[in-house]
């Protein structure tokens, strides 16, 4: 095997790998921007779109698809928070502004989505959302009327 060679003006220093910085010189991370958790911003996009379509202001997921810039799969998966039950949705729209992450996202609430009963969809929610304890929670909140009233949407 033959040997690399490169030809350096004298003076010149090269080195195989990448030079080490002090971390210490390192400018400090700048702290993330406090704002409405990532879920909660989602689901105020899906109640805007559903209301653009009702209203016919858009005419179909396809035209949000190639507005927004991204696949109408993803547009279905946002739409398909809106199966959730009012209750769900109330407490999920009153998540607390944090820098921190929230103890629920949307990976978790899309299989509670995914179920028809309303009663059923409260049995899942109420653990994965106390389980962060990042805000304070009130399953009071999830009493039967909000419930029922999700039957009648």
């Amino acid at each position: 095997m033959a040997a690399l060679t490169r030809r350096v003006p004298q003076g010149q220093l090269v080195t195989a790998g990448p030079v080490s910085h002090n971390r210490r010189a390192r400018r400090p991370r700048t702290p993330k921007p406090v704002g409405p958790p990532r879920i909660v911003e989602t689901l105020r996009k899906a109640i805007e779109w559903r209301r653009q379509l009702d209203a016919g202001e858009v005419p179909n997921q396809a035209a949000i698809a190639r507005r927004e810039g991204i696949s109408r799969a993803r547009v279905t998966q946002i739409l398909g928070l809106l199966r959730l039950t009012p209750a769900i949705q109330d407490q999920v729209l009153v998540l607390m502004d944090s820098a921190h992450r929230t103890s629920i996202g949307e990976q978790a609430l899309r299989p509670i989505a995914q179920l028809n009963d309303p009663e059923s969809q409260i049995e899942p929610f109420t653990p994965a959302l106390c389980a962060g304890r990042a805000w304070p929670f009130d399953p009071g909140h999830l009493d039967r009327a909000f419930v029922d009233e999700g039957r009648n949407r």
